[in-house]
């Protein structure tokens, strides 16, 4: 009997090494696919708005600093990896090893940012990599999706991977003042979140938009909607002070970068940060379901046929969009059946995200552009 037991012992952690290895097998065939990309056909696709993060890096090394006053901006982004670019242009030069070395950077942290997001959630293994392998490939799977994550950063990936990150420490945060567990660990996440709602507010209203204010709202909204508790109890004091702290640091980055700019400006930047007239605004609502589908790759021409093999590519595209967009509306009639509360949290700040997006593309004009959409298409990516 005592026999028996152990073989079944070991052959329990036989298949949990199996399962271990290969998530990490699945992990590494998403990485080192996008590293590929980047280094070899990246280049194929490789086009002047690519240059952005480069051209700031070295406008930044020629200047000696993180801004020169004598360069025209389209934005102002001093917490990115043009910070990284900046540093090897003294050894590569401004080249494509440089650009390429900025990307693969980002891949790296926005890669540590989702996992890291996964595990504090308490996904297992084999959900992380899968999760990993299926977000990796969607955001690879239409060239634009390409350019804005893996072809230069900006607003759109830096947003994801700092809200990625800091969700990821608000989990830890949250869980740890469930077990009432405020030890060194607690304070250094905090400390950490703090850092980063500072540094990531650097980059303006934008990173409000897809960081700062997602993760205020996930607070109080999982305090409103989860604690069955009165609004003054010590748990939901606790929840309005983290919000608060938050929102305090975020306003320091902000006036930090205010600082740093010193009076340079980004036309680009403030040109999409206006309202459009009331005429325009259900036009630009209507752009919506269109400006989603050709973000994801759907490409259609009005010779195509539907009864062409070559169209199935474009309607299974289609039906699968359809399905992602619809899936986190199906989430708010489920809410209170979802198992785990870190879960309830990314739903808010997807939510919270969506919303903002929403108003800055029907009422202002962000409907231009199609991939101002990024945001809410990747994190819809996450639910599946």
């Amino acid at each position: 009997m005592k026999q028996s037991s152990e073989n079944f012992l070991s052959a329990d952690k036989c298949k949990k090494n199996i399962g271990i290895a290969a998530a990490f097998v699945l992990i590494a065939a998403a990485f080192l696919f996008v590293v590929y990309y980047i280094v070899v056909p990246a280049k194929l696709e490789f086009h002047s708005d690519c240059t952005d993060t480069l051209m700031w890096a070295q406008a930044g090394y020629d200047a000696g600093g993180i801004y020169n006053p004598d360069f025209y901006y389209a934005a102002l982004l001093p917490f990115s990896t043009g910070l990284i670019m900046q540093l090897f242009i003294g050894i590569t030069g401004v080249s494509y090893t440089t650009h390429a070395i900025g990307m693969i950077a980002f891949l790296i942290l926005f890669s540590l940012a989702f996992i890291f997001m996964l595990k504090e959630a308490e996904f297992g293994s084999t959900e992380i990599a899968v999760s990993y392998f299926l977000l990796i490939f969607l955001l690879s799977s239409s060239e634009k999706l390409r350019e804005i994550f893996w072809g230069h950063t900006i607003y759109y990936s830096l947003g994801l991977l700092f809200l990625f990150t800091g969700l990821a420490l608000l989990f830890g945060i949250v869980g740890a003042a469930k077990k009432n567990d405020l030890g060194l660990v607690f304070k250094l996440r905090l400390g950490m979140l703090g850092v980063l709602c500072l540094l990531s507010s650097l980059n303006g209203i934008q990173a409000l938009t897809l960081c700062i204010l997602p993760i205020i709202g996930a607070v109080l909204g999982y305090g409103v909607l989860d604690f069955d508790k009165k609004f003054f109890s010590k748990q939901t004091k606790g929840i309005i002070l983290l919000a608060a702290f938050v929102a305090v640091c975020a306003a320091f980055g902000l006036y930090l970068g205010e600082s740093m700019a010193d009076g340079i400006t980004a036309g680009y930047e403030n040109a999409y940060s206006k309202f459009t007239l009331s005429s325009e605004w259900s036009k630009n609502a209507d752009k919506l379901p269109t400006a989603w589908l050709t973000l994801s790759g759907v490409d259609i021409s009005a010779e195509d046929e539907l009864a062409d093999p070559a169209s199935a590519i474009n309607i299974i595209r289609i039906f699968f969009e359809c399905i992602v967009a619809a899936l986190p509306i199906y989430r708010i009639f489920t809410y209170e059946k979802m198992k785990h509360w870190q879960t309830k949290m990314f739903f808010l700040a997807h939510w919270i995200c969506m919303a903002l997006i929403l108003v800055g593309w029907i009422f202002g004009k962000l409907s231009a552009a199609n991939w101002r959409l990024t945001p809410v298409i990747c994190t819809s990516y996450v639910f599946l």
